[in-house]
């Protein structure tokens, strides 16, 4: 799942938004530090006609299973379907919805993949936080959780 907002300007919904709801079906790909300025990059609300893959430089790679493509840059795609759209807050600026979507098909780097788990110094993803600031993932800590009660 992901949250895109509507446009902050006007309230109306983005081009994401409305091609999830014209396709049922879309890529999530997680961003990693090395692309971070060609992802945001895309962000700009430009025109429907405007290919943001030509904007930003990034590579589109063809799906297996959907036809929208995913970012051949990206070290983690997921192909999903749509499952349920959830508007949250109101309908103009500030409002957003909750996109829920099963995942038919994902796609990971040999590069940050091993024994099972997602290397995430390899990964270096980064989340957005608000306006323009960013966050990455290498302040971390642990925690062992019990697999079952004793």
């Amino acid at each position: 799942m992901f949250c895109p907002g509507r446009r902050g300007y006007d309230g109306k919904t983005k081009d994401t938004l409305n091609n999830i709801r014209d396709t049922e079906e879309f890529a999530l790909n997680i961003v990693s530090e090395d692309f971070a300025e060609q992802m945001v990059a895309t962000a700009t609300d430009f025109e429907p006609d405007v290919n943001e893959f030509d904007v930003s430089g990034l590579t589109p790679e063809p799906c297996q299973e959907i036809a929208p493509p995913r970012v051949a840059e990206a070290k983690i795609s997921y192909e999903c379907t749509l499952n349920q759209i959830v508007p949250v807050g109101n309908e103009g600026p500030g409002g957003g919805f909750v996109i829920i979507g099963t995942i038919v098909l994902f796609h990971i780097d040999d590069d940050v993949y091993k024994d099972g788990y997602i290397n995430i110094e390899k990964l270096r993803p980064i989340g957005r936080l608000a306006g323009n600031q960013y966050t990455r993932t290498t302040d971390k800590f642990e925690i062992i959780r019990k697999i079952k009660p004793e």
